[in-house]
C-alpha cells in the first residue's frame, strides 16, 4: 500500500498543529508499523519549508524537514501533471490538481487531505487521515 500526504499533512506534523497532529502522527505510526509506504510530492515538501520558514530558523526547518523524511518519500512531480492541472478549468485550485495527479502518476492507493473539498475532481481516493485510520484500524 502506498500513501500520499497532502502539504497540510507535513504542516500539522512538523507544526504541531493541533487538534490535527494527533491524526497525523497515528497515520505515521500505523504506516511505519505495518510496512505502509508514505509519500509527498515535492511541491509539498518545498510549499512545507517556506510556510514552516515563517515561523522558525531554517536551520531547524531543514533539520525537522529531514527528520520527516526518514518515514516520508518525496516524489518527483511531472511536468505533464502541471499542464494538466493548468488546463482542467473545473479544479478551483491549481495546485490541489498537481498534488492528486502526482500521487495518480505514482500509483498510490489514495491521497491523504485534511482539505477534501479541493479534490472534488480527482481520480484518486481522498481521505483525511482519520477517515483512513478509520477504515483501516
Amino acid at each position: 500500500m502506498h500513501l500520499s500526504l497532502d502539504t497540510n499533512i507535513l504542516l500539522d506534523i512538523i507544526g504541531n498543529r493541533k487538534p490535527h497532529v494527533d491524526a497525523a502522527i497515528a497515520l505515521l505510526i500505523k504506516a511505519k508499523n505495518e510496512n505502509i509506504r508514505l509519500s509527498a510530492s515535492s511541491i509539498s515538501w518545498t510549499t512545507a519549508y517556506y510556510i514552516l520558514r515563517k515561523t522558525t530558523t531554517n536551520v531547524k526547518v531543514r533539520k525537522a524537514l529531514l527528520e520527516l523524511h526518514r518515514v516520508i518519500d518525496i516524489l518527483d512531480t511531472p511536468g505533464n501533471s502541471v499542464l494538466e492541472a493548468l488546463t482542467f478549468q473545473q479544479e478551483a485550485d491549481m495546485e490541489d490538481g498537481v498534488q492528486w495527479r502526482v500521487a495518480q502518476y505514482h500509483e498510490a492507493s489514495a491521497f491523504i487531505s485534511r482539505d477534501r473539498r479541493g479534490f472534488r475532481h480527482a481520480e484518486i481516493t481522498v481521505l483525511s487521515p482519520e477517515q483512513w485510520l478509520a477504515a483501516n484500524p
